[in-house]
């Protein structure tokens, strides 16, 4: 599952804007050429899909059950799971994450997650 959240503050894509709220888009993977469900990905291929021609990526890694209080951060975020799962609080609703998974955070995207039994490995983007 493709998750992307629409901000009123996000104003770089017309696309994008939707008023005085905060969107969830869901789109299935099936729609994106060369992304299927289901289909791990190691930590390399994470590492060069989403490492920029100059700069870098982090690597995170989450213990069995880890969580991460509510938060934002002040860019935009792509996160790419290797292994393991983590699940994704966003707004009201919670998104389980595995290997293959990307989610898209827009800057100050209120989030939160706990890793799940086996822990999570996943790369971080920065935008």
């Amino acid at each position: 599952m493709f998750v992307f959240s629409s901000a009123p503050a996000y104003r770089q894509r017309a696309s994008r804007i939707s008023g005085k709220s905060l969107v969830l888009l869901f789109q299935p993977r099936r729609v994106f050429r060369g992304i299927e469900e289901g289909i791990p990905i190691s930590l390399e291929a994470a590492v060069y899909s989403l490492l920029p021609e100059t700069g870098s990526v982090e690597v995170q890694r989450d213990t069995p059950e880890r969580h991460h209080a509510k938060h934002t951060h002040p860019t935009h975020e792509i996160l790419l799971i290797v292994s393991g799962s983590i699940t994704f609080h966003l707004g009201e609703d919670d998104y389980v994450c595995t290997s293959g998974d990307r989610l898209y955070l827009l800057v100050n995207t209120l989030h939160a997650s706990i890793a799940g039994e086996k822990g999570c490995l996943y790369v971080i983007s920065i935008k």
